[in-house]
């Protein structure tokens, strides 16, 4: 718990850093992206700190198996969300709005460090077991989530940068299918490193608990990917109205995308939990390969 309280305390350090630096590009990133308000950049520069902070105490809860504590964190820091939003935008200050984000993770952080704190491990080290930070792992799971960040909010960010205001409002609109997709077959397999690694530690073969993971994942991925893809011409107006028509001949290959890259994610997390980092590694650099590629080629929404 001490190691894990460093660490907290830590990440707040290289989260004010980053909210310094980010007030300090505030006027560029504005530039950067066509806006002439600074207002939603203000409001979201508090997310640096409280994310850091909140993924210490995620981390510690899920190494632990504290699995309802978490879905209480996170539920609650989304209907947050989402109630604060409504609040801003009915009460005649959608201005506003953004600052719902930073509000809303407000007191589940300190549900989560309340917890993390009471919680002890229930694991007996051994006087003579010399405990070291996993330097590797720590490394590749940067890299995960920046290849996450590429694949599905960095797009989303050159499209508004290149493309006319019409066509990026439509790649937001498609990329947001995708990402109900990714986050639909992601349910389940949030418990892929928490479960192999705790096998893998006690000397079990984690297969077996990885594969009915999978399973699962592939299933409701399958099931989302049918929807919103092949029968996404009924589906997807329904759920996003009239605006979205000019994204239906796009949905089944996106949705296709997306649905292939949840499952890869989850074969990533199950080899990275199993120390072969080959795999987070090749989804980086594939990461950066979609970003070169959509810098080059970005005429228009197909």
């Amino acid at each position: 718990v001490r190691r894990t309280i460093k660490h907290y305390n830590l990440d707040v350090i290289i989260g004010v850093a980053c909210v310094a630096l980010w007030l300090v590009f505030t006027p560029d990133l504005a530039q950067l992206f066509h806006s002439q308000d600074l207002l939603p950049f203000l409001l979201f520069a508090p997310i640096w700190t409280l994310a850091f902070a909140a993924a210490v105490d995620r981390g510690f809860l899920t190494a632990n198996l504290r699995f309802i504590v978490l879905a209480v964190v996170i539920l609650g820091e989304a209907l947050t969300k989402f109630g604060l939003a409504v609040l801003f935008v009915h009460t005649g200050y959608p201005q506003w709005v953004y600052a719902a984000i930073p509000l809303s993770m407000v007191l589940p952080l300190g549900i989560g460090w309340w917890v993390s704190r009471r919680t002890t491990s229930p694991v007996d080290l051994d006087p003579g077991h010399v405990a070291y930070f996993p330097g590797r792992y720590f490394a590749t799971s940067v890299l995960v989530g920046l290849s996450t960040l590429g694949f599905l909010s960095l797009d989303v960010i050159l499209a508004k940068r290149f493309l006319d205001p019409v066509s990026a409002g439509n790649y937001a609109l498609l990329s947001l299918v995708g990402k109900m997709i990714y986050f639909f077959g992601k349910l389940v397999s949030q418990f892929t490193t928490p479960l192999v690694s705790r096998a893998e530690g006690a000397g079990h073969n984690s297969q077996k608990v990885f594969m009915p993971i999978f399973a699962l994942s592939t299933l409701a991925t399958l099931v989302v990917f049918v929807a919103l893809g092949p029968f996404g011409r009924l589906t997807v107006p329904i759920l996003l109205g009239s605006k979205a028509n000019p994204i239906l001949p796009y949905l089944t290959l996106y949705s296709l995308a997306l649905a292939l890259y949840t499952l890869a994610t989850i074969v990533i997390d199950y080899h990275q939990a199993r120390r072969h980092y080959l795999f987070p590694v090749t989804g980086f650099f594939l990461a950066i390969l979609q970003v070169v590629a959509l810098s080059l080629f970005h005429d228009h929404l197909s």
